[in-house]
């Protein structure tokens, strides 16, 4: 028996404890961020919803920088939002993107966009 049945099975705890996709030990936390000119690109990943009831999800981006074959957490956003104050919200992240990385930010981030929405991008 392996130590994700084991723990289903004897801790009812379906995964294990240090995690199954993502491992606890993979993470750790940094003091200071990457230097400027060390971070190779600037990620954002958006999970949206548009309803604002107090019983209706959150929109969340988190913003992620790259430098060298580590990942640094920069930013989270959550917040309620409407259709059109998600797309000022994904102007504005849109603009710290660019600050990073410059105007080729933008082609990247309107294809994760178009990949999202509709399943597809066809430049």
């Amino acid at each position: 028996m392996g130590e994700r049945d084991f723990e289903a099975q004897y801790n009812q705890r379906p995964c294990a404890g240090g995690g199954t996709l993502f491992q606890l030990s993979w993470l750790r936390r940094y003091e200071m961020r990457p230097e400027h000119y060390k971070v190779e690109v600037i990620i954002q990943s958006w999970n949206t919803a548009y309803e604002t009831e107090r019983h209706n999800d959150y929109s969340v981006c988190s913003t992620w920088a790259l430098s060298g074959t580590s990942y640094f957490l920069l930013d989270i956003y959550r917040e309620r939002l409407t259709f059109d104050d998600q797309l000022n919200s994904m102007l504005q992240a849109l603009a710290y993107i660019k600050s990073y990385n410059g105007p080729e930010a933008w082609v990247a981030y309107f294809a994760k966009r178009a990949i999202e929405e509709y399943g597809y991008y066809s430049p």
